[in-house]
């Protein structure tokens, strides 16, 4: 009999299925009580949002959907962050996990999502199903002693101040995230929550269980008191881990270095979560003898619905065409997955989505395309793994619209 998941939504079945991940993820849960309270705070959950099967009137497996607005290039997309997958172990290896995450697919394509995400070691497991890793696990690195002294000069740092600071500290995030994919578009309600989250938080730390240190969180202001960039940490001991930064400028983010190396002189070392294409991966690697380390580790991502995805990331792909030499082209390719297809029509430096099956096909399983889309791997390099280097100027195109480069989630939003 084929396994059914069902959608929860009572405040009674979430604290049963709240009680199951309790069990399973006793290393980091607390109580039923503390874990209700993360859930009541995050922005992008409700009830309805876990799935569940049920065995003799108990919850053997679980699942959490959580929702965020995230930046696809200047375009804002849904997507469904899965987390809490959890299975009683005397239930496990009979679909039940398996069965959960079909519903909460289903879910997510009712939702609207373009695309889901998730992090985790079982890499085959929700490889099956069709995640597949596409944004890489990178750190920073830098001596507490690298960023020069002299870069305090005019700049001073003070603790953050949810009134007084909130406005630009927002514009700042706003700013400096503009155009990457993945990142979250925060409201201020979002920014409140979080930060309701960091001064009472009900156990070890906000969803993505992070714990900020709400005395961690720091502007720096320059001689017109304007504030000009941020930083939000973690609590360590040998390391000062910086979990979330942004900066108006490179003066600004060197400022920032200085400041948080001045601060924390005693740390061995300052960790920033940041990619190493942003501003201040590239001060602290340029200028502060910063290392960049890679894991083997990373978040997975899959395509819920390939229109969707392709209508917001259009202006981003039309820009990109518009830069390179086949601005002036014409011309339509058919992408074929095996999550259904889509085509791109290009003419006059403008890409658009329509439903022609005329143009040329290229047939891209979704969890390849989804590493192409995100900038994780090449085109070349997924087409020649794929048998499918052939056509050069087709491969060109893909090459214009889908460069490398790095997809970044911050910590804080995570799931």
């Amino acid at each position: 009999m084929a396994v059914k998941a069902k959608r929860i939504k009572s405040k009674q079945d979430l604290a049963r299925a709240v009680d199951l991940a309790a069990r399973v993820f006793s290393s980091y849960f607390t109580g039923v009580q503390q874990w209700g309270e993360v859930l009541r705070l995050d922005p992008g959950y409700s009830p309805g949002q876990t799935f569940v099967v049920e065995r003799g009137g108990e919850f053997v497996s679980h699942v959490r959907v959580t929702l965020r607005s995230i930046r696809l290039g200047a375009q804002v997309g849904l997507l469904g962050g899965i987390g809490d997958v959890a299975t009683h172990p005397a239930y496990r290896n009979k679909g039940y996990g398996s069965a959960c995450l079909e519903e909460a697919i289903r879910f997510m394509e009712e939702a609207g999502c373009c695309l889901s995400a998730l992090g985790t070691g079982r890499f085959s497991f929700y490889g099956r199903l069709g995640w597949e890793i596409a944004v890489p696990g990178c750190r920073v690195q830098l001596s507490a002693s690298g960023p020069p002294a002299e870069a305090l000069d005019g700049y001073s740092r003070r603790r953050f101040q949810l009134d007084e600071d909130l406005p630009a500290v927002m514009s700042l995030y706003d700013t400096y995230n503009a155009g990457r994919l993945l990142n979250v578009a925060r409201t201020e309600g979002y920014w409140r929550r979080q930060m309701e989250f960091s001064v009472q938080p009900p156990f070890d730390g906000p969803w993505g269980y992070v714990k900020e240190d709400p005395e961690g969180f720091v502007v720096i202001v320059d001689a017109h008191r304007s504030v000009v960039a941020y930083a939000r940490s973690r609590r360590g001991e040998e390391r000062h881990e910086v979990v979330e930064a942004a900066a108006r400028d490179r003066r600004a983010a060197l400022a920032l270095l200085a400041h948080l190396a001045e601060q924390y002189r005693h740390r061995r070392e300052i960790v920033l979560d940041e990619p190493p294409d942003g501003m201040l991966a590239e001060v602290a690697l340029t200028a502060c003898g910063g290392q960049c380390t890679f894991s083997r580790s990373g978040t997975m991502v899959r395509i819920i619905d390939l229109r969707r995805l392709f209508e917001a990331l259009a202006p981003e792909l039309a820009a990109r065409l518009r830069a390179s030499e086949l601005a002036g082209a014409r011309g339509a390719l058919r992408l074929v997955t095996d999550i259904g297809s889509v085509t791109l029509e290009y003419e006059g430096g403008e890409v658009s989505v329509s439903r022609g099956r005329r143009a040329p096909g290229l047939e891209l399983p979704q969890r390849r395309l989804v590493q192409v889309v995100t900038g994780y791997r090449s085109p070349a390099s997924v087409l020649e793994e794929l048998g499918r280097g052939g056509d050069v100027a087709q491969a060109r195109l893909l090459e214009v619209l889908f460069p490398r480069r790095f997809a970044h989630m911050r910590a804080l939003d995570r799931f």
